[in-house]
C-alpha cells in the first residue's frame, strides 16, 4: 500500500510503519506502508500529548508531580465537556509554563526530538522513533519500580513503545 503526505485528513495521529526511507525532496512523496499486521497505530490528540509528558518523565524532564498534575488537568478538562483541541491546547499551554519555569532546557530538548511526532503528515525518522521508544521505555522502568503504582492505565503507551520499537525504518504520522 502507498500513502500520499497529502492523502490522509483526520483529528488525532493516525501512524503507519514505513518501509524504506521516503524521499523527501519531492512535493509529495510517496510513502510503502509495511505489509501485515501491526503496521498501524492511532493516539488521539490526548494520547499523544501523555505519550510526550510520560516520555520527558522517564528521561528525568519532569518530576512525577509535573506528570501527576498534566494527566490530571487533561481528565478533569475532558470531563467538563471543554472542546477537545481547545481543552487540549489550554492544558498543554498551562503544565509547560509551570515546567518550562523550572526546566526550560529539559522540556524543550524532548520536544525537539520528537518534532515529527507534533504535528499530522510527518515522515519520523528511526532515530526519532527509538528515542521516544527509549524515554518511554524509561518511564515504565520507573513505573515498574515503584512500590505506589498511578490509578492511571499505561498500558496503551507501553503498546506504543513497543510498537515504535518494531518500525525500523520509521514511521508516517497522519
Amino acid at each position: 500500500m502507498k500513502l500520499l503526505f497529502s492523502s490522509l485528513l483526520d483529528m488525532g495521529y493516525d501512524m503507519y510503519r514505513v518501509t524504506g526511507a521516503p524521499d523527501l525532496t519531492q512535493e509529495n512523496p510517496e510513502l510503502n506502508v509495511a505489509e501485515g499486521e501491526d503496521t498501524y497505530f492511532r493516539l488521539n490528540i490526548w494520547g499523544m500529548s501523555k505519550a510526550k509528558i510520560l516520555a520527558a518523565w522517564g528521561v528525568s524532564r519532569l518530576t512525577v508531580d509535573d506528570l501527576i498534575y498534566h494527566h490530571g488537568k487533561l481528565d478533569e478538562n475532558k470531563k467538563d465537556g471543554t472542546d477537545g483541541l481547545r481543552a487540549m491546547m489550554d492544558t498543554t499551554a498551562a503544565f509547560g509554563q509551570k515546567c518550562i519555569k523550572s526546566n526550560e532546557e529539559g522540556i524543550a530538548e524532548l520536544f525537539n526530538s520528537v518534532t515529527n511526532f507534533n504535528s499530522n503528515y510527518n515522515y519520523a525518522p528511526t532515530d526519532e522513533c527509538v528515542f521516544f521508544a527509549e524515554a518511554l521505555g524509561k518511564a515504565f522502568s520507573k513505573l515498574d519500580a515503584a512500590l505506589i503504582l498511578p490509578a492511571y492505565d499505561y498500558e496503551y503507551y507501553r503498546e506504543f513503545m513497543e510498537w515504535l520499537i518494531g518500525s525500523p525504518d520509521g514511521v508516517f504520522v497522519g
